[in-house]
């Protein structure tokens, strides 16, 4: 859905980690009336959702009025009128730092009212892995461009992180306390095993030892439950099955991918940047290029015309000037580097 790609690029423009690609598409979206429409729809939603869990918390400054007035902006678009249509860029961005803004107060209100669960954040810049270990004895390799947070305090008979971006699993078996993954639209669960999660570009989940379940489930509705069912592990596994929209078992050497609320599941090498192979079976250029950029940390341009060329190769120990000659040579493209601004730009002949 649109709504969920305009608030991933809300996001990273808010950290600061928003691509020149990703600017001009935000840029469109915001200037598309249907698209900004349905943000502040779901929006609305979210407010509805968190000021239910919480009833206690205090309504920030002005939040019904902000909201009403622009609801009632997009009420009164008239498509006819070229000085309204002229202003709906203006209006959607400021609707959906408005309402972000909101949304962003109430959690933190409700984070801090909770009596629950602090988060430890690990980050990670562009070209850069890290490597956590819990306090189990489980372990995750966060690739480049990833957030991984834990609980700082062990939680009674579950174990949980949220990630954003990829990470490699080896987890600790504990069959009394299984162990959560929670991205922005799945949610992961094993008991002890190791796979692979890529919940930004590619939203797959990649099995190298062990059974896996995983479960398309908004991040939201996961985060909720988490909070106020922690303590009864049954209570939540149910919840879990009975609120997700698709659910899939994965064993060794399958890999699954989330498309919409729907789980294709095929076989993979298991091997992957973890092992420091780039693998890339039929995938277009721009996602190649994207997840290079990922573990190398070099910006990588292709042109529109090469963009959705297809990749089938296996980087072993290459450097990132070795991957993009290589790239560019497959694709007949024309390799430069562009000194001023740091970037491999993979162009048409």
């Amino acid at each position: 859905m649109e709504n969920k790609e305009l608030l991933r690029l809300i996001e990273k423009l808010k950290a600061k980690r928003i691509d020149a690609g990703e600017l001009s598409r935000l840029k469109q979206l915001l200037s598309e009336t249907d698209a900004a429409k349905e943000l502040l729809s779901d929006m609305q939603q979210v407010f509805r959702e968190l000021e239910l869990q919480q009833e206690e918390l205090p309504v920030f400054p002005r939040q019904e009025q902000v909201k009403a007035r622009l609801l009632h902006e997009l009420q009164t678009v008239k498509p006819s009128s070229e000085k309204r249509r002229r202003l709906w860029p203006a209006v959607a961005v400021v609707a959906a730092a408005l309402i972000m803004a909101g949304v962003l107060l109430l959690y933190k209100k409700r984070e801090a009212a909770s009596p629950g669960i602090t988060w430890q954040t690990v980050e990670t810049k562009h070209g850069e892995r890290k490597k956590v270990t819990l306090s189990d004895g489980s372990s995750i390799l966060l690739n480049g461009n990833s957030i991984l947070q834990y609980p700082l305090e062990d939680l009674e008979n579950m174990r949980v992180v949220k990630l954003q971006g990829e990470g490699f699993f080896e987890i600790a078996k504990d069959t009394t306390r299984p162990f959560y993954v929670a991205a922005s639209d799945f949610v992961t669960r094993v008991v002890g095993t190791s796979f692979n999660i890529d919940s930004r570009i590619e939203k797959t989940v990649e099995v190298n030892t062990g059974k896996v379940n995983v479960f398309a489930l908004d991040g939201v509705q996961f985060q909720s439950r988490l909070e106020h069912i922690r303590t009864n592990q049954q209570g939540f596994q149910q919840q879990i099955d009975q609120i997700s929209f698709n659910k899939a078992i994965l064993e060794k050497g399958q890999k699954a991918r989330l498309t919409g609320n729907t789980w294709t599941v095929f076989s993979f090498n298991t091997k992957n940047w973890h092992d420091n192979e780039l693998v890339y079976l039929n995938e277009p250029l721009r996602q190649v290029a994207e997840k290079a950029y990922r573990f190398y940390g070099d910006s990588i341009y292709v042109s529109p015309g090469l963009s959705n060329a297809r990749i089938t190769i296996t980087f072993r120990n290459k450097d990132a000037e070795q991957v993009v000659k290589t790239l560019s040579e497959i694709t007949n493209g024309k390799l430069i580097k562009d000194k001023k601004s740091n970037v491999w730009k993979i162009l048409n002949e």
